[in-house]
């Protein structure tokens, strides 16, 4: 009890929020404070007079100076861990009358032990297991770390001896690896500045004035020297830990960013590397920002749309669209000059202007290519110019796996005006050779022709005078009359149809390409050389395949293959006997993309040392031949995506000349 200044007796033990109660020497409770009744659920009256045994079930005599840790029965039946501490307490006269047993419930305090220790654990577990090089720092060394600036501000810089003054107190396992070094524990107690180049101090001087007036971290890019002095460069990050003793401890943490930075660096080097090449390289080319196509194209597959030419069936505009969301970026020197600008500036923007109404259909193919996953579209086509020309170019445009993710892709443009202006002059040399080797044809054929036409005129005569005798009649035969006529006007026809096809073969004309179908070609060449065949005993066999498909071609320029290379073969069958003269044409499906004309005679056959030249210009066998006829048959097939062989017969008797022809694209439907 303590005496108040009014005269209150205070009981102290009833007050304290701790357990506490007193039993006398028998072991009875005697005292019973408010702690004891929260603490074990019993009240002071139920407890009063109760023996100490039969409530806790423990030993009463675990004393010890700083007190025993023990279970306690609770009202509930439960054990609590309860801490306890207890005293003998002395009479007056010192005698011993009680003990005073104080405790307290340990239960929360083991919790909180519990969390600490696993927070510890996953503190430890990050802190050695992630890949970041930890190192605690102290910087007790610094002599005031709240004024590091001082000495920054006497010398007009960094104070250089501050990494010497921080020594490393831990590291964790991953610094091992980072610096090269076996074991982290062996860095305890050395300064940073062992692996912190002086030259960076700075950036640790800043760092350390930032944390310590306040910041909860600070991170900046910096370089360390690793154990082999190689250099390593980080992402270095510094916080504050709960102080020790009165000192501020920091963590630094350390990322390598070495490959990072390298990979940086290569990507930098490449992107100057291809910027060089861009603007040096005599290739116009364009770069083009294509992400609104892109979406654009995204939100048509996603509609189910397969195919962008298709759908530009349907949608007379979409051409145009693409073209105003295409815009170019950069363009090189090259391209200026091609396009006839002044500067690049004046290219950049929309392609629009770039693209003539005829040849847009060729930049939606372009478009189609990428969008069906081809890497690779190239053309030759038809651009505008800034000066007003229009330039045939080669158009190559590369769609990479990767252009839908960076938006833009390059397109390269060659200016081959000049080359397709010689190429012309060149076809227009070969249709002038064409058609010298047609007349000289002709001229072979004069006897074939004029018994042609004489055919239809001597007809024409013979009808007419029997007409007239039919008119001079009484009466009239008036229907025998119309039948003479009916024959003469057909007759008629046939001999203007037969000089329309001379014509044709004499005219010197640009080659005209059409879908035609190739029997009737083959049966019309045939006709110019009946009577040449007829005369010179030959017997000719036309074998045609039947329903062969279609092919794009100019008839006059395959007729005249197909003459040229029978004349020869009925001229070199002159020597033989006559039942031994035959010509077989023949047709055929060579595979699935074109169909093929054979030529077959019976004659000698062709000397082998001859075979490999028949092709060559001015090259003959004949002593009054020019050597243009078989380099022109060469070229027209060729011109028409096929070629021409020639070969002796297996049989050894006569030679066999066969050429090849490309299907037409689109094949008419039947």
């Amino acid at each position: 009890m303590i005496q108040m200044p009014d005269g209150r007796e205070l009981d102290l033990l009833s007050v304290v929020t701790e357990s506490v109660f007193i039993e006398d020497a028998n072991g009875r409770i005697m005292f019973w404070n408010d702690g004891a009744a929260r603490l074990y659920g019993q009240a002071a009256n139920d407890m009063l007079g109760r023996q100490v045994e039969d409530i806790f079930d423990s030993a009463r005599s675990a004393t010890t100076e700083d007190g025993c840790r023990l279970f306690r029965r609770h009202a509930d039946g439960a054990d609590i861990p309860v801490m306890v501490r207890r005293s003998v307490l002395h009479d007056s006269t010192g005698h011993a009358v009680g003990i005073l047993d104080a405790s307290y419930d340990l239960s929360e305090h083991e919790k909180l032990d519990v969390d600490a220790r696993y927070a510890e654990h996953r503190y430890l577990n990050m802190y050695n297991s992630v890949a970041v090089s930890f190192w605690e720092l102290d910087i007790s060394g610094l002599a005031e770390v709240s004024r590091l600036t001082e000495g920054r501000a006497a010398t007009g810089g960094p104070d250089v001896a501050l990494s010497t003054r921080i020594r490393i107190r831990h590291a964790n396992d991953r610094t091992a690896s980072f610096l090269g070094i076996d074991d982290p524990k062996t860095l305890q107690g050395l300064p940073v500045g062992q692996f912190w180049p002086s030259d960076e101090v700075a950036i640790l001087e800043r760092s350390l004035d930032t944390v310590l007036d306040g910041a909860e971290a600070v991170t900046a890019e910096t370089w360390l020297i690793g154990n082999a002095g190689n250099r390593i460069d980080v992402l270095f990050t510094l916080s504050r830990l709960p102080d020790r003793d009165g000192t501020p401890s920091l963590l630094a943490g350390f990322v390598d960013v070495s490959d990072f930075k390298r990979a940086e660096q290569s990507a930098r080097d490449a992107e100057a590397r291809f910027r060089a090449i861009f603007q040096t390289l005599a290739v116009a080319l364009l770069e083009i920002d294509f992400r609104e196509v892109y979406r654009l194209l995204g939100t048509l597959a996603t509609a189910g749309v397969a195919d962008l030419v298709d759908h530009a069936v349907g949608h007379p505009d979409f051409v145009e669209d693409i073209l105003s969301l295409a815009r170019v970026i950069d363009a090189n020197e090259t391209a200026v000059t091609v396009f006839g600008g002044d500067s690049k500036e004046q290219l950049l923007g929309d392609v629009t202007p770039y693209w003539p109404k005829a040849s847009r259909g060729v930049f939606l193919e372009a478009v189609n290519a990428g969008f069906s996953g081809k890497p690779r579209f190239e053309t030759e086509t038809r651009l505008a110019t800034f000066d007003g020309r229009t330039i045939d170019v080669i158009f190559t445009a590369v769609t990479p796996p990767n252009s839908a993710k960076t938006g833009s892709i390059v397109i390269g443009i060659i200016d081959i005006s000049d080359r397709v202006a010689v190429r012309e002059a060149v076809e227009r040399l070969q249709a002038d050779l064409a058609h010298a080797a047609r007349v000289s044809v002709l001229g072979e054929l004069t006897a074939s022709i004029a018994h042609e036409i004489n055919q239809p005129l001597a007809a024409i005569t013979t009808n007419g005078q029997a007409g007239l005798r039919w008119l001079a009649r009484s009466p009239i035969d008036v229907d025998e009359v119309r039948s003479l006529t009916t024959a003469m006007v057909a007759d008629a026809y046939r001999a203007a149809d037969i000089i329309g096809r001379i014509r044709a073969m004499a005219a010197n004309r640009r080659p005209e390409r059409m879908v035609t179908a190739l029997n009737p070609i083959v049966e019309e060449a045939a006709s110019f050389l009946r009577h040449e065949i007829h005369s010179s005993g030959v017997a000719l066999t036309l074998d045609l395949a039947p329903h062969l498909p279609m092919i794009d071609a100019d008839r006059t320029q395959l007729q005249q293959v197909i003459v040229n290379i029978a004349m020869n073969g009925v001229q070199a069958m002159s020597a033989a006997a006559p039942a031994h003269r035959s010509l077989t044409i023949r047709t055929l499906r060579v595979d699935a993309d074109a169909l093929g004309v054979e030529i077959i005679d019976t004659g000698p056959g062709i000397a082998p040392e001859h075979l490999g030249r028949l092709f060559d210009s001015f090259f003959t066998t004949k002593d009054d031949g020019l050597g243009i006829g078989l380099p022109i048959c060469r070229s027209i097939v060729e011109a028409h995506g096929g070629k021409i062989h020639v070969s002796n017969n297996e049989d050894g008797v006569g030679a066999r000349f066969s050429f090849s022809l490309d299907l037409a694209k689109f094949q008419p439907v039947s």
